[in-house]
């Protein structure tokens, strides 16, 4: 259960280069806003943070996984 994601909310794209860790926390804060009520959007927004380490993580996890071949 710990793996379910809201089928609508989708990492959001990079247009270009990829932004700097601070830019994509507050990217992601957004982003997950559209989808959450604001109560929590504000905790999320305040605590970018977590949100940088969260993105630390998922950037390496997705640096040491290979392509599908």
């Amino acid at each position: 259960m710990s793996d379910y994601k809201h089928p609508s909310v989708r990492p959001p794209m990079w247009q270009g280069s990829e932004p700097s860790e601070t830019e994509q926390a507050q990217i992601w804060a957004r982003h997950v806003a559209t989808f959450s009520n604001r109560r929590i959007s504000k905790h999320i927004t305040r605590d970018s943070s977590t949100i940088v380490a969260l993105i630390k993580d998922f950037n390496a996890h997705g640096q040491s996984r290979s392509p599908g071949r």
